[in-house]
């Protein structure tokens, strides 16, 4: 952002002047008075009307309380003449402070968007490999023998063909792009087939890797 002007400056001067006010008039409240004696407009950038002081001050603990927010927001509202404007107040009293703090909510932002995202990931991967889990449970409690080596061997080679044919569905790039949340829904099958069988998972991951290959 370009820097305003002075006669912009000023306007926000005379602006933020009435709004403190009128909040005067609204709340008997000397601490509060004080701390908006300390704060100065910084900017008016589309509805937002921007707000700051100097680190270090104890002004945000003085005008954090609810009802006092509230009251700021309607005498910002009043004196511009518009219901769509909202009231922010910021650390700092540059237009780079405010600066600053719009890059940092945009990363907060895009932070909870891909935790969003990714959440939605593992939920529905989980439930894909959920469904496979119990395919290869219910196979193990139908497998006849499953106490000799060879009733394990037949539970085994079915067990990797549902594995097999989940894996080209849900995973298709197993082999050559690992992914981690796919990565852990496969895994925990394998592992659990092992208990099964009584095998090294790794082993039984490597007999599937092979015929994903063929």
């Amino acid at each position: 952002m370009t820097e305003i002007s002075d006669e912009q400056n000023q306007r926000l001067q005379e602006l933020w002047a009435r709004v403190v006010d009128r909040v005067k008039m609204a709340l008997i409240a000397p601490p509060v008075w004080r701390a908006l004696e300390r704060t100065v407009p910084v900017v008016w950038e589309g509805d937002t009307f921007v707000v700051g002081f100097r680190a270090g001050d104890s002004v945000s603990g003085q005008l954090a309380g609810f009802e006092t927010r509230l009251a700021i927001e309607k005498a910002v509202r009043d004196v511009i003449g518009t219901e769509t404007v909202t009231y922010r107040l910021i650390e700092g009293d540059t237009l780079p402070d405010w600066e600053y703090v719009k890059a940092r909510d945009l990363a907060a932002t895009t932070g909870q968007q891909q935790a969003v995202v990714r959440s939605q990931k593992e939920t529905a991967s989980a439930g894909t490999w959920d469904e496979v889990y119990e395919r290869v449970a219910r196979l193990w409690t139908a497998a006849q023998f499953r106490g000799q080596a060879a009733g394990r061997s037949r539970f085994l080679h079915s067990a990797l063909d549902i594995l097999e044919e989940a894996t080209n569905r849900f995973y298709p790039d197993a082999i050559t792009k690992p992914d981690d949340v796919q990565e852990r829904g496969l895994s925990r099958v394998i592992e659990r087939i092992a208990s099964y069988t009584t095998s090294d998972a790794a082993l039984i991951g490597v007999l599937l890797f092979d015929r994903l290959k063929k």
